[in-house]
Parts: C-alpha cells; sequence; structure tokens
C-alpha cells in the first residue's frame, strides 16, 4: 500500500483560492475584503453553530476523516489477492499458527493485520466475521457523521456569511 493523494479534491480547493485571490486582485484594494470581525464572525459562528448539533469527540474527529479524503492508502486488488492466496497456501501446508511469523510485514494494513491476528489466536470463522463486519459498520459510520459535520457546517456558512458581511 503507497499513500495516495486525491488531486481531484486539492485541485478543487487550490482552484477555489486561486479564484477568490484573482477576484480580490482585481477588485481592487486586497484590504477592502478581509476585515478581522467579519473573518470571525464567519468562521468562528460557522464552527460555534455546528459544534451546537454534535458531540465533541464527533467534531475532533472531522479533520482526520477529511485528511484521510485527501491522503489515502489504496491496496491493489490483485496484490492483495495474491498476498492473501499466499497466506492461505502457507495455513494449509504449516497451520494457522504459521500466519504469525507473516504478521510484521501486515502492520500497514490495520483490518488485514487483525484479520490474521484473530485467526492465529484461534478466533472461530463466525466470531471473525461478526468481528470484522462491525468493525467495517463503525468505520462507516464515523466516516457519515464527519461527512454530516462537514454538510451542517456547509448549511451554515453563508448565513454567517451575510453576517459577517
Amino acid at each position: 500500500m503507497s499513500p495516495k493523494i486525491d488531486f481531484a479534491t486539492v485541485g478543487g480547493v487550490v482552484i477555489a483560492f486561486a479564484m477568490i485571490s484573482a477576484a480580490i486582485v482585481i477588485g481592487g484594494d486586497p484590504r477592502n475584503f478581509f476585515q478581522l470581525a467579519s473573518v470571525l464572525l464567519v468562521i468562528g459562528g460557522t464552527i460555534a453553530v455546528t459544534t451546537v448539533c454534535f458531540s465533541v469527540s464527533e467534531i475532533l474527529q472531522a479533520p482526520k476523516v477529511i485528511l484521510r479524503t485527501i491522503i489515502y492508502t489504496v491496496s491493489d486488488p490483485k496484490i492483495a489477492a495474491t498476498e492473501l492466496l499466499k497466506l492461505s497456501e502457507l495455513a494449509r501446508s504449516k497451520g494457522l499458527l504459521a500466519l504469525e511469523e507473516t504478521l510484521p510485514k501486515l502492520r500497514n494494513d490495520k483490518m488485514f493485520y487483525k484479520s490474521i491476528r484473530m485467526l492465529v489466536d484461534g478466533v472461530p470463522a463466525n466470531d471473525l466475521e461478526r468481528i470484522l463486519r462491525n468493525e467495517v459498520m463503525a468505520v462507516t459510520s464515523r466516516h457519515d457523521q464527519s461527512a454530516n459535520i462537514l454538510r451542517r457546517a456547509g448549511e451554515y456558512a453563508p448565513a454567517m456569511g451575510l453576517i459577517g458581511t
């Protein structure tokens, strides 16, 4: 797995800031566009109103998810499948405990590592499947909650912008 950057997301943000900067430069004196009180009202107000709708832990989780949206790791499915086949052959020929020696190589992929770790520890297949499904659902839920925070901030930001103007 290698870190990837979502250039579409980064490019969109860069283009947005470039357009805003160009509009400010073309529009005259840049000092007319920035007033500390207005910036505090817009940014602080948006954060404050959004924070009222969510818990502190949910708010603190959102920046991590945003960062993972921009910089993320992707496993090549072919490589993952090949690795899984090698591990299954090793388990068939030498037993499940032989998988323990492969664990240090799997540290970078949390889910894969956890799965193999639980197999080696003797967790029954049904329990393993249930645990991993619950973990995937929990991650999905956290990501959905972070998206909801951003949606809510996007709903309030225009109103705060009008107040700040």
